[in-house]
């Protein structure tokens, strides 16, 4: 009989980190398919003009870029600041 190695809990925590990096990108890509497929449904049954969806779309990825890049600057200077003040 050969005894089994008993894991720690790390070891566990390691392996499965792949496995929900995955699912979690792939429910987020599920999600924005979904996404864009309920918004085209929206604008063909109430007869949008598809360029304005179009800029509405595009205006909208801009928003949230913006306020992306501005979590990042402020992430980045509340870091900056902690490394002066130690």
């Amino acid at each position: 009989m050969t005894r089994r190695r008993r894991q720690s809990g790390d070891d566990r925590v390691a392996r499965a980190a792949p496995d929900r990096q995955s699912r979690l990108t792939r429910t987020i890509v599920l999600g924005a398919v979904a996404v864009a497929a309920g918004i085209a449904w929206l604008a063909r049954d109430l007869g949008m003009n598809p360029a304005a969806l179009k800029a509405f779309a595009l205006t909208s990825l801009w928003l949230v870029l913006g306020i992306i890049v501005l979590a990042v600057a402020g992430a980045v200077v509340l870091r900056l600041l902690r490394r002066l003040w130690r």
